[in-house]
Order: structure tokens, then sequence, then C-alpha cells
């Protein structure tokens, strides 16, 4: 998808310029983007997103909704370019996966990793998600024009 966009649209074509995000299964494809590409995106925004509960979770501990991710297996370059990317995890504080983005919100922190947590009264539903739209648009936004300094 990124070749095609970036060849038939006028856009910034470099990582600097280059945010993904999404909801539900989406926020958790977003977040897993950014982790294994950070070469590719500069933000991620993940609303309600099916995130591990943990950066280095154990079979057990994972969520069911998405593929484990384990930071102790990864090398010192590979956890400082991960660095250069800018979370956040937005999820209602009614969401079944809420307590799985607080975990990964606390592991990344833990982890040094640059991330933001945002929640608000809301559940798994598309009223939370269509809030969280205009959050994320001003955040990638902001993002962007500070990119452009």
């Amino acid at each position: 998808l990124m070749p095609f966009v970036e060849s038939h649209y006028r856009v910034i074509a470099d990582k600097g310029h280059r945010a993904i995000g999404g909801l539900s299964m989406g926020g958790g494809g977003s977040f897993m983007y950014g982790i294994t590409h950070p070469e590719l995106f500069s933000s991620v925004y993940a609303i309600s997103g099916a995130v591990p509960s943990s950066l280095n979770a154990t079979e057990e501990e994972r969520s069911p909704f998405s593929r484990e991710f384990n930071i102790d297996e990864l090398s010192e370059a590979q956890i400082a370019e991960i660095k250069t990317v800018n979370f956040v995890l937005d999820c209602g504080d009614d969401d079944f996966l809420f307590d799985a983005n607080v975990a990964c919100y606390q592991s990344m922190k833990k982890a040094e990793l640059t991330c933001e947590f945002r929640s608000r009264n809301g559940s798994h539903a598309t009223y939370y998600w269509y809030g969280g739209l205009g959050y994320a648009l001003a955040w990638f936004t902001r993002h962007f024009s500070e990119q452009c300094k």
C-alpha cells in the first residue's frame, strides 16, 4: 500500500511523515507494525487496540487477540530503533481490552519507549472510536508539524 500511495499521491515519503493507526484489531496491527517496522513509521495511534498485555509476555499472559512480542529477545539496536517511534494507546475505561492496554503501556514505559496513554469513559464500541479518531487526527497533525521544524 505504501509504494502505491507514495507513487500516486503528493506525500512526503519518509519515516518522519508516516503514521499508522487503527481501531480494535486494526489498532493491534498498527501497534505491531510500529514495533516490528520502526524504520517505516514515526507515530502509531492504537484505539481500543488488541495489543500484547506485556512486551515480554509469557504464553499464558499474552492477549488472545495479538501475537506474542518479547522485548527481551531484541537487540539493543532494535530497541533503539523502536524508541524513534511515538506511540499512543487510547482505550475506554469500560473496554474489555483496557487491562491489556494499561499493562502494555506500563511495559513500554519500563522499556523506556515513547508512549502516551489515553482513556475516556467508554467501551469497545463505535461511539468511543469516533471520538478517538478526532484525537488521533489532531495528534498526528501536531506530530507531523513538529517533524517539519
